[in-house]
């Protein structure tokens, strides 16, 4: 779903340390690991002072997520970051 290991750690670019949970493929699991995404994408966002790409998910809804969406949020919140041990 994030396309990271389930349990890897990872230093993002805002400094934030993050640990990716597991997550089952059921439609609960999905939803789960949609909201931890949004979640750690508006604390990222937050930290990185911008404003423009949660403007972008004020509706969004986990579990009803379209695929490009979710590789948009991958992408925020992944791009540039280290994996730590």
């Amino acid at each position: 779903m994030t396309g990271q290991p389930a349990g890897s750690k990872h230093r993002l670019r805002s400094g934030f340390t993050v640990q990716v949970p597991r997550c089952n493929p059921t439609r609960q699991g999905i939803a789960k690991m949609e909201g931890w995404l949004l979640e750690t994408m508006r604390a990222e966002a937050k930290a990185r002072g911008d404003e423009y790409v949660p403007g972008l998910f004020v509706s969004a809804k986990p579990g009803k997520l379209p695929p490009a969406d979710v590789d948009m949020l991958n992408d925020f919140v992944f791009d540039g970051a280290e994996i730590v041990a």
